[in-house]
């Protein structure tokens, strides 16, 4: 063989072996999952579904990457507890306790008097929605009513159930929308009563006739609200069926929503409500930024496993949800989460 020939040779070998390296190498390094990682997540009061969502996210996320060690942890005082732990950065994620630009509206005044700034101190950044939370508004029937402006128009001294002050932002956008406020429904002898009407004991205090109405926002069917109602004479009201009245609870992360009639026996047909998101939220500055996208991960492929432990996550861990909801957001969600939504093109 000549030299050309040789030359000729090695350069079409070259060549190929060039071209085959370049093919079968990978586009992009493979990110390294972090390992040995210690997460508390804070679930709200102990016993609470929440809580059981935060036991279900823990141990998804161990069933995924065993080497973590996860902890789920339960809080005495609820509200309270939770916000010590992001306050203090005890803990590396929560479950949230409501949207965040009402928990602005609601607590920042108590904080401020404090001389504490809330907005800098209790943030946490949107990771991943984890339950749909439709708004129930609960009336004795007897009352007639069948639309909270009559409420209003009638000027009824309803004694209402909720949880103050969290829950205050959304009552009153509701009840301003109809020309009337809280003071004025006092002044008619009613009122707010401050109790959590989701849990057992709010239909308890309207079965014992201490509240004449009750408003919660809760996953469904609420067990707290089919055992109340089923023995006493209870009417639902819907929520938002105005679109003006729907803009201004947008103004505080609210959207509209339908409970359907077979979620309770006592809806004969779809009910017009409005919802709130409860997002896993990571609380800054705990922990480094990545974890935050290999939880996103790990929680996504496990999302049978939590849609077995919890059916409800089946309605939020769902590209066109997580789309709807990142985009009502009121603060920016935590951008390694966002960056495991892009790579799935879930979100632009």
């Amino acid at each position: 063989m000549g030299i050309r020939q040789w030359v000729w040779g090695m350069s079409i070998l070259l060549s190929v072996g060039t071209s085959f390296l370049a093919y079968a190498a990978p586009a992009s390094p493979q990110l390294e999952r972090p390992r040995n990682v210690r997460l508390d997540i804070v679930g709200f009061q102990v016993g609470t579904s929440m809580h059981f969502r935060a036991e279900l996210i823990g141990q998804a996320l161990r069933k995924e990457y065993p080497d973590w060690n996860i902890k789920s942890v339960s809080t005495s005082k609820g509200v309270a507890d939770v916000q010590k732990h992001i306050k203090e950065k005890t803990s590396q994620f929560c479950l949230t306790l409501g949207p965040w630009k009402l928990e602005i509206e609601a607590y920042s005044p108590f904080y401020r008097q404090q001389g504490i700034n809330f907005e800098k101190e209790f943030a946490w950044l949107p990771v991943m929605p984890v339950n749909k939370k439709p708004v129930h508004f609960f009336v004795l029937a007897d009352t007639g009513f069948t639309s909270v402006k009559d409420i209003v128009s009638k000027k009824y001294p309803l004694k209402i159930g909720y949880s103050v002050p969290v829950q205050d932002p959304l009552f009153r956008r509701i009840i301003e929308f109809y020309g009337g406020t809280p003071e004025q429904i006092k002044s008619w002898g009613g009122g707010v009563v401050n109790v959590s009407f989701g849990a057992p004991i709010g239909p308890e205090m309207m079965s014992a006739g201490k509240i004449n109405s009750g408003l919660a926002w809760a996953g469904i069917p609420n067990p707290a609200f089919l055992e109340g109602a089923a023995s006493n004479n209870w009417r639902q009201l819907p929520l938002a069926e105005e679109d003006e009245l729907l803009k201004k609870l947008n103004e505080i992360e609210f959207y509209r929503d339908i409970i359907p009639a077979s979620t309770y026996p006592w809806l004969k047909k779809d009910l017009v409500t409005v919802a709130q998101t409860e997002w896993l939220g990571a609380i800054p500055g705990t922990l480094p930024k990545d974890i935050v996208y290999w939880v996103v991960k790990g929680l996504w492929n496990q999302r049978k496993y939590l849609i077995s432990g919890f059916g409800e996550f089946a309605d939020v861990l769902d590209p066109k949800f997580i789309n709807s909801a990142m985009k009502l957001l009121g603060n920016p969600p935590h951008p390694e989460a966002v960056k495991f939504y892009q790579e799935e093109k879930w979100i632009k």
